[in-house]
C-alpha cells in the first residue's frame, strides 16, 4: 500500500515485489523493495521509480551466487545509475531516493538498505527493526527524543543517487512461516511508534487478509 499523504502534491514512494520464478535464478528467492524519492519536484518520483525498476533485474540477472553479495552489488549499481541520471537531469546533484530491500530465501530474511526507509520483522510477538536509519539523528545523536535530535530525523547521511557510491547496511535474520515482514518509508514511521506498528501488524483483521 502507498499513499501521498496530506502534505505533498504527489507520491514519491515506489514499491515492487518480484519472485525468482520470473527469472532463471530460482535460488535467489523473493525480492521486496520500497523506495522513497527525495529532491523535490518530479525528481524524487523519478529516482524511486528507477530504483524499483532497475534493482530487481540487477539482482536476479547477476551471476553472483551468494544472495547477500548479489543484492549489495545490485544496490550499489542502482545507486550509480541514479547518480548518473541525476547529473544529466539536474546538474549539481540533488536527485535521490531511499531504498529498503529484502530477500526471502529458504529460511532467511536478508535486508539491505540505504536511507531511512525501514524493514521490520514481527517474530513471536516481538517487533525488530532489521534496517538501519542513515540519518543524522541515528548516527550522531543519542536515542532520546530531544527536540534537537528529532529535528535531524530526516536529514540523511546516505541515499541512493546523491553520491557515486554508497555503503548499504546489511542484516540477516531467520524467518518462520507465521512471521510478518514490513517494509515502509518514513511516512509511516514519522506517524507511528514501533509499538503502534506492532499493534497494527498483530490486529486480527490484518491476520485475516488472504495470502
Amino acid at each position: 500500500l502507498t499513499d501521498k499523504g496530506p502534505v505533498r502534491k504527489s507520491n514519491e514512494d515506489s514499491i515492487v515485489v518480484v519472485h525468482a520464478s520470473g527469472y532463471a535464478s530460482l535460488s535467489k528467492g523473493t525480492l521486496m523493495v520500497v523506495a522513497d524519492g527525495m529532491g523535490g519536484m518530479d525528481d524524487g518520483a523519478v529516482a524511486s521509480s528507477m530504483v524499483t525498476a532497475k534493482l530487481p533485474a540487477l539482482y536476479f540477472e547477476s551471476k553472483v551466487i551468494n544472495p547477500v553479495e548479489s543484492l549489495v552489488q545490485a544496490v550499489a549499481e542502482t545507486n550509480r545509475k541514479v547518480y548518473e541520471l541525476g547529473g544529466t537531469m539536474r546538474p549539481g546533484g540533488g536527485m535521490g531516493s531511499t531504498v529498503a530491500a529484502c530477500i526471502i530465501v529458504n529460511e532467511s530474511l536478508i535486508v539491505v538498505n540505504v536511507g531511512d526507509s525501514r524493514v521490520y520483522l514481527l517474530h513471536n510477538s516481538r517487533l525488530r527493526q532489521l534496517s538501519r536509519d542513515h540519518s543524522m539523528r541515528k548516527e550522531f545523536f543519542s536515542p532520546f527524543r530531544t527536540s534537537d535530535a528529532m529535528n535531524l530525523n530526516h536529514v540523511l547521511t546516505q541515499a541512493i543517487g546523491p553520491q557515486p557510491t554508497v555503503k548499504p547496511h546489511v542484516s540477516i535474520a531467520r524467518i518462520a512461516p507465521d512471521d510478518i515482514v514490513l517494509l515502509c518509508s518514513d511516512g509511516m514511521t514519522s506517524s507511528l511508534s514501533d509499538s503502534e506498528i506492532k499493534e497494527v501488524l498483530t490486529a486480527a483483521c490484518f491476520n485475516e487478509i488472504p495470502s
